[in-house]
């Protein structure tokens, strides 16, 4: 009982922490170079670099990944028939997509709150 005290406030504040730091997200208007323009400086140049991998090749591929492993552990979970070792197996295989969700989502959410803090 003590143990699902503890993780309800913790999963409360992991779901709301990318909310909270996407809240003032930054525009994604200052990667364009319209012509004409000054060049940009290589620090934001760089930014603007990453943030465009992120969107446009990180998120995609990550989405996939857990769409494939869920489906794969549903599928050990299904084909179980009862035996104990492939329905521990395929409860195993969730568990690791959720902690796997977790750690992606913390994370990005502490690379928001560090370049926020830092004024980036």
């Amino acid at each position: 009982m003590n143990k699902k005290l503890i993780i309800l406030p913790v999963l409360i504040v992991l779901l709301t922490l990318p909310i909270i730091t996407l809240a003032g997200e930054l525009s994604t208007d200052s990667c364009v170079l319209l012509p004409g323009a000054p060049p940009q400086d290589p620090a934001t140049w760089f930014g603007c670099i990453i943030i465009r991998f992120i969107d446009i090749v990180a998120w995609p591929i990550f989405g996939g990944v857990i769409v494939i492993m869920s489906i794969w552990a549903g599928l050990l979970l299904v084909t179980a028939h009862g035996d104990v070792t492939k329905t521990t197996t395929g409860k195993k295989a969730f568990i690791t997509i959720i902690v796997g969700i977790l750690i992606v989502v913390v994370g990005y959410s502490a690379y928001n709150i560090i370049k926020k803090v830092i004024g980036v």
